[in-house]
């Protein structure tokens, strides 16, 4: 249900008004006596509460638990996109190695800049592993995964603007 809060609500707003009415007029049909009257209403009142306290752990289990599976379907999705995105860039530096190989028995390109492709290569690999090995899915947590080397010195530079309060 797209607005079910709004359902619940009015439906126990209906629920207790009818609870009162009924009630009250039940005990008055039944019960002459003003002091009786009014201590049967009391335990209607406090029945009434034990009644919703009932309810309100009901509806807040099924949404704990509601919410417990949303994030597990989640956690689903990112470990599925990660293996996806590791799969691609994996078979990707594969492919830049393989150029990289070809290059260093062709002696075409420059001894350092073939060190910096397999450095860079080796940071993207590291990368990859981490962001596989989060378990909690913050965005603190990938943020430590992807922006991070093993130094900690961050080989990525991280262009997402952080607010003071973060930083």
């Amino acid at each position: 249900m797209k607005h079910s809060y709004i359902q619940i609500t009015l439906s126990y707003l209906a629920a207790g008004v009818i609870w009162i009415f009924t009630t009250d007029s039940l005990l008055r049909w039944l019960v002459a006596d003003v002091e009786r009257l009014s201590t049967f209403q009391m335990f209607k009142g406090w029945l009434f509460v034990a009644l919703s306290t009932l309810l309100i752990y009901g509806i807040g289990r099924q949404a704990y638990h509601s919410h417990l599976a949303w994030m597990d379907e989640r956690q689903r999705i990112f470990r599925t996109t990660v293996a996806g995105v590791y799969h691609l860039v994996l078979n990707h530096l594969n492919n830049m190695q393989f150029v990289v190989s070809e290059a260093e028995e062709s002696g075409a390109l420059d001894p350092e800049l073939l060190t910096a492709a397999k450095k860079s290569s080796e940071q993207v690999r590291k990368g990859l592993l981490r962001l596989g090995q989060v378990k909690d899915v913050t965005e603190q947590s990938i943020d430590l995964a992807v922006y991070e080397d093993d130094e900690g010195s961050g080989w990525v530079i991280n262009v997402r603007k952080v607010p003071e309060s973060d930083a």
